[in-house]
């Protein structure tokens, strides 16, 4: 019987004045309740301070103790046939997190994560802290205007940008009698500025501004738009421009090739180029931006115009904005 109960006895471990064949029996059953931590379905009869029970009536059994004023039972974990699990909460002083979930726990452990976003945990030999460490470039690139937001925990930001390209102008040529060309010169390129700003030039994010290409026209070509960054904080807004457009073509006309875009406010800056005048070599091909073999803010093509109407002439290329971050 693993829980004692001594005959006439007041308390389950308790040996009364009784013959000795019953004192021997009621020795063996608080031996075996003993061993077997009072256990049953039911709590003992009588109970004491301390005491222990195995509450068997669920599976696994779940060990419990008697509180120190006997009022009531502290469980203290299960026991399965292979296992034993605390319950309850241990705070962090006497080993364990204080917490219920993995989440919370953790977070007891480590230092206060309020307000450290983006950071990592470093250690100095002797004590854990939330910092800013090994934090690669990152880079963003814009072919439409937009908001530049920065990532968390960067500090420094370096802005390229460049201006759209101008278009050349339309034009057309009168052949009837002899031969009267209309040239409309290049457009201009789009100039290119580079600008850094801490964070606090920068501030909580910066409207990123791209400049469109000039578009083609039957008539006089168009200029390009700047592109621009314009931070929230207390950096100056730098500029990139964009390249002029070049005039229409009448007939025996060579119009000048379109005016360079400028930059301000820059750290480093290139002027654009101006592009070639009509009927100069070259002129029919596109103007090359500075930096880059791709089509971001060259001016474009200049054109031998034919002998007739709504001839139009070539598209500039649209600017480009590109920011690295760390």
């Amino acid at each position: 019987m693993p829980q004692a109960n001594p005959t006439g006895g007041a308390n389950s471990e308790r040996l009364e004045n009784v013959t000795f064949p019953q004192a021997r029996i009621d020795l063996n059953d608080n031996l075996e309740a003993l061993q077997t931590l009072n256990s049953g379905n039911s709590e003992p009869s009588t109970k004491a301070a301390f005491m222990q029970w195995l509450d068997t009536s669920s599976d696994p059994a779940v060990l419990k103790i008697r509180n120190s004023t006997n009022q009531s039972w502290i469980e203290v974990g299960s026991l399965s046939t292979t296992l034993f699990k605390s319950l309850g909460v241990t705070d962090v002083a006497n080993g364990g997190t204080g917490a219920t979930t993995a989440a919370a726990g953790i977070a007891a452990l480590l230092p206060n994560q309020s307000g450290n976003s983006g950071k990592a945990l470093v250690t100095d030999g002797s004590a854990l802290s939330w910092s800013v460490t090994n934090l690669g470039a990152e880079v963003s690139t814009f072919s439409t205007s937009a908001t530049f937001t920065p990532s968390n925990a960067r500090s420094g930001f370096l802005f390229i940008l460049i201006g759209g390209g101008g278009s050349s102008g339309g034009g057309r040529a009168n052949n009837d009698d002899t031969a009267k060309p209309a040239r409309s010169g290049q457009g201009g390129t789009g100039a290119t500025a580079i600008k850094f700003y801490n964070s606090t030039e920068l501030g909580a994010n910066a409207n990123v501004t791209v400049g469109a290409g000039g578009a083609a026209s039957t008539g006089n070509g168009a200029a390009g738009g700047a592109s621009s960054v314009n931070p929230v904080g207390t950096g100056s807004t730098c500029t990139a421009g964009g390249g002029g457009g070049s005039n229409y073509a009448s007939q025996n006309q060579n119009t000048a090739g379109g005016a360079a875009g400028n930059c301000s406010n820059h750290l480093l800056g290139w002027h654009g180029t101006t592009g070639i005048n009509g009927a100069a070599d070259g002129y029919t091909g596109p103007n090359p931006p500075e930096f880059t073999a791709y089509d971001y803010g060259k001016g474009g093509a200049g054109k031998d115009h034919p002998d007739a109407a709504n001839s139009s002439g070539n598209a500039g290329g649209a600017g480009f904005v590109v920011v690295f971050q760390w």
